[in-house]
């Protein structure tokens, strides 16, 4: 029997005390044939891919593209503010910020800081801060890219880091042993509780995330440890986003797919 499905069965069993449905509302689709990423949307019905190693900004009256092929291949984007929209290029040890109608504005290189940091995960803070993981030092930083001022704020983190998402005033991560973090900005490391083995990952706040395993999307609770199934229509899916009550599912068939569901 495969060895996830083991894991998940037995998180189930020992966790959740409630597994009710979530059944979301149909609000729209659209078709993306050309993207190979789907990243997510943001509050302006903006909807951002890769194609082609490209970051692309779609909406239904412009289209907008970036490119640096000097970087190599985009990690991670982050659009938690569309008008300040973070690249990771981990291949260079670079960070690539981009203003609403993807002009460069930034490129930070991990290389040429007054101290060497090795990039490993990042994303977006508050106050034109970068959230990062440093692999050198293994501890988690905020780098203020306007005054080019670098602290490294937490113990060192010895698990390895299977997944990390940031928001304004907190960072999130998951270990190797699926067990939840979270650090604020001014270094006080909390454990937030434990997830079953997943393929994706979203946290929706300090107390909830929404992940997939097997082909299925859940909400989990962390506080009273309770797991809802998102209910949606489509039997497999390539990832999802949701921001603002939509939840976008992005299909193998280049279609993304909106629904409305209160969180």
């Amino acid at each position: 029997m495969n060895t996830k499905f083991l894991l998940f069965f037995f998180f189930f069993c020992s966790f959740a005390i409630a597994q009710e449905k979530k059944s979301p509302v149909y609000k729209d689709s659209l078709s993306f044939p050309e993207a190979d990423r789907f990243i997510g949307r943001d509050a302006f019905d903006n909807y951002y891919y890769i194609k082609d190693n490209a970051l692309i900004k779609s909406n239904t009256q412009n289209h907008k593209e970036y490119k640096n092929l000097a970087l190599g291949k985009i990690e991670t984007v982050d659009i938690l503010n569309p008008l300040q929209i973070v690249l990771f290029y981990k291949d260079f040890n670079s960070i690539v910020l981009l203003d609403n109608q993807l002009n460069q504005t930034t490129i930070i290189n991990g290389n040429e800081l007054n101290e060497l940091i090795s990039f490993e995960n990042i994303g977006l803070a508050s106050q034109n801060r970068i959230w990062f993981f440093d692999s050198i030092t293994q501890k988690i930083g905020l780098y203020q890219f306007k005054t080019n001022q670098l602290k490294l704020i937490s113990t060192p983190i010895r698990s390895k880091i299977k997944f990390f998402k940031t928001d304004y005033n907190y960072a999130f991560w998951v270990d190797e042993e699926n067990n939840v973090y979270g650090i604020n900005l001014f270094g006080k490391i909390f454990r937030i509780g434990n997830i079953p083995v997943t393929e994706q990952l979203q946290f929706i706040n300090e107390k909830q995330c929404l992940f997939a395993t097997s082909k299925e999307l859940f909400l989990y609770n962390f506080e009273n440890k309770e797991i809802n199934t998102i209910s949606i229509n489509q039997k497999s899916f390539v990832n999802f986003f949701y921001k603002e009550g939509i939840l976008s599912i992005f299909t193998p068939w280049n279609s993304i797919i909106n629904y409305k569901i209160n969180l």
